[in-house]
């Protein structure tokens, strides 16, 4: 009993360690300003900033339809709690994505056993800048997917679970988990169409297993749940049925770019795009252009990726890069994801089976049947995540918009599974499989320790990028400038950082009116006929035919600074 007792206390001793380094690493990374804010976290930092000050109750990200913004309710918690700054509002994204290590360890233990779960933790703690950055940057969207689908998988796998025990009837628990997973289905959906597959695939599940208790007035806790959860998705699609959030979502599913390749062409930048690019990058891949930690590597293979690859640029000996290491990566993911599907898939079978043959199964045998099945509903999300990508438009013009792939990382419980194995007899496995797997945990391993230390390394810039933009907001208050036109990827942060003290209505690169999301700052500047012009220095926005333009005309003058030019009147 002592050594049980023992036993157990270094099993949580571990994950708190586990837990405690994630969440302390990721408060590092805060606290140095990375990774590097943009505007369209400006926009969330001023939703919020509004629904503490004006009391606003904005449902949707400003100028979309589609993605709800939890996130800034939250925000405008830690304002009040912790003062206005990108720190405090990614402390709610801090929070979001331990409530997620939680229930994926959860999600481990219910279905697989504690040492996958322990090693999910250890997988998920660290990674790369691209995995990192939708756990730590408040866009929206990311944080909560991870959060609603894997509660979902749980919730769902305790129900089921409980009832294949027998344990339905003992306390009237399941009542309320019912309808706490209408709520989160609801809540998932209003604040990110990504966590359907995890609602479609749970809510079947449910109904398979437990149609007997559904039909017992549990549904209807589940409705009710369900529409408390999505009532600013309803509330918003009855008000404005114009802007219809499924029509909006599917529509930008099929969006193609200008000169955007058909036919067998798309087909082809689909798969590559995907296969060489979005899936290894967004599940832990490091990005060799950026690496930094060995000196004088990343001049060696200073290339970008992405063009490197066949459609996307000339074939040459760097496209080898991607292609090898990335390709490697998506072949070894890919594999796991199908090992343990069909694992699971034929022992599910193999029990349904015996069942159809009019064999009584005995209880721990349902048992194993339940756990299997269940585990097949985990891997259906992967599967059904990576092809609602790979249909898309977007796997083909903008691969590198790796979010969409953000819920692969709750399947991670099912990818550790086949490698947590125990070490084979040579009557009955090979030891070369064993060896094999060992292998692939130690290079699984060794790359995210990599990346995650390769983001130490741009921590002084991200500081000084942050430094900068303050002096320059100070610099703009100082000169009384407070309307301004500038670049999309421009205006929103420096709004926030000013806590719109300055005013920014965003142009494009012909100098046209812009996607300005707050539609009210677009009517400010544009009332004031001294407004003046702030572009970067870098690829943000940096129109130099506009730039000579102004610079030639003597009823402006103008100043610089580190990244910016500012033209204003005299």
């Amino acid at each position: 009993m002592i050594q049980k007792i023992i036993h157990l206390s270094k099993r949580h001793s571990l994950v708190l360690f586990l837990l405690g380094g994630a969440i302390i690493l990721r408060l590092i990374f805060m606290l140095n300003n990375w990774p590097a804010t943009d505007s369209e976290e400006g926009t969330m930092g001023l939703e919020a900033l509004h629904i503490l000050q004006k009391g606003e109750h904005p449902i949707y990200f400003y100028g979309q339809y589609y993605m709800g913004v939890a996130e800034a309710y939250i925000g405008a918690v830690m304002f009040k709690l912790f003062g206005i700054s990108i720190f405090s509002l990614r402390l709610g994204m801090l929070l979001l994505f331990l409530i997620f290590l939680i229930l994926v360890y959860l999600l481990g233990s219910l279905l697989y056993n504690k040492k996958v779960a322990l090693w999910t933790l250890a997988l998920l703690a660290g990674g790369s800048e691209i995995l990192l950055t939708p756990e730590l940057k408040a866009v929206g969207g990311a944080a909560e997917t991870l959060v609603c689908g894997t509660a979902l998988q749980v919730l769902t796998s305790w129900i089921i679970l409980r009832t294949i025990r027998g344990q339905a009837t003992k306390k009237n628990y399941q009542g309320y988990a019912y309808g706490c997973w209408g709520f989160i289905a609801g809540f998932g959906l209003w604040s990110h169409l990504l966590v359907v597959p995890f609602i479609l695939t749970s809510g079947t599940f449910l109904f398979l297993f437990c149609r007997k208790t559904l039909k017992k007035g549990t549904g209807w806790l589940m409705l009710i749940g369900f529409l408390i959860g999505a009532s600013p998705l309803i509330i918003f699609n009855i008000l404005t049925p114009q802007h219809n959030t499924i029509a909006v979502f599917w529509g930008l599913h099929q969006t193609t770019y200008p000169n955007a390749p058909t036919g067998i062409t798309l087909w082809a930048k689909q798969i590559i795009g995907t296969f060489f690019y979005t899936l290894p990058l967004a599940t832990g891949m490091l990005r060799f252009s950026d690496l930094q930690v060995v000196p004088g590597l990343s001049q060696f293979i200073h290339i970008n990726e992405l063009n490197a690859l066949p459609l996307y640029g000339p074939l040459n000996w760097q496209s080898l890069i991607p292609i090898v290491f990335f390709g490697g990566w998506s072949t070894g993911f890919l594999a796991l994801l199908f090992s343990s599907t069909k694992h699971s898939f034929t022992r599910t079978y193999l029990f349904w089976k015996k069942s159809r043959n009019n064999v009584n199964l005995s209880k721990e045998e349902r048992l194993q049947f339940t756990l299997h099945a269940l585990q097949c509903m985990l891997l259906l999300n992967g599967w059904l995540t990576i092809i609602s990508f790979v249909t898309s438009a977007t796997a083909a013009e903008r691969p590198w918009s790796f979010r969409y792939l953000i819920g692969l990382l709750i399947i991670t419980p099912a990818l550790v599974a086949p490698l947590c194995q125990s070490r084979p007899s040579l009557q009955k496995r090979p030891v070369w499989k064993y060896i094999g797997i060992r292998t692939l945990i130690t290079l699984a391993l060794g790359i995210i320790c990599l990346s995650t230390l390769q983001n130490f390394f741009e921590l002084p810039q991200a500081t000084t990028a942050f430094q900068n933009q303050t002096l320059f907001v100070h610099q703009l208050e100082q000169k009384h400038i407070t309307h301004i036109y500038s670049g999309y990827w421009v205006c929103d942060r420096l709004i926030f950082a000013s806590q719109e003290n300055v005013i920014c209505a965003v142009l494009n690169n012909n100098m046209q009116p812009g996607l300005t999301r707050y539609s009210q700052y677009q009517t400010i500047v544009r009332k004031d006929p001294q407004a003046a012009y702030v572009f970067t220095t870098n690829t943000d926005f940096d129109p130099q035919q506009a730039i000579n333009t102004l610079k030639q005309n003597r009823d402006y003058q103008q100043f610089s600074t580190d990244g910016y030019i500012v033209f204003y009147p005299k």
